[in-house]
């Protein structure tokens, strides 16, 4: 997911070095807020964190195309390709 919206141009919040990170994603855009709401009303589990971000936290039994589609779906609601 990192890589996915890294390569979008947004600002992923938190420690690059995977061994300071933790299981959370959060990742900053203009209208993170807005596309937070639009993806709640699709189904992600998500939220928004003022000056932070859109916050997502995969698990263990959260698959690779689930975490995929999110990427995708950020991207589209940007107007943006992955």
């Amino acid at each position: 997911m990192i890589e996915g919206f890294t390569a979008q141009g947004a600002v992923v919040r938190g420690p690059a070095d995977p061994a300071r990170r933790g299981g959370s994603v959060v990742v900053d855009f203009d209208g993170a807020e807005q596309a937070t709401e639009t993806l709640i009303a699709r189904g992600y589990t998500c939220d928004y964190r003022p000056g932070a971000g859109l916050r997502l936290g995969p698990h263990l039994y959260t698959t690779d195309d689930e975490c995929d589609a999110v990427v995708a779906e950020v991207a589209a609601l940007r107007g943006r390709s992955v």
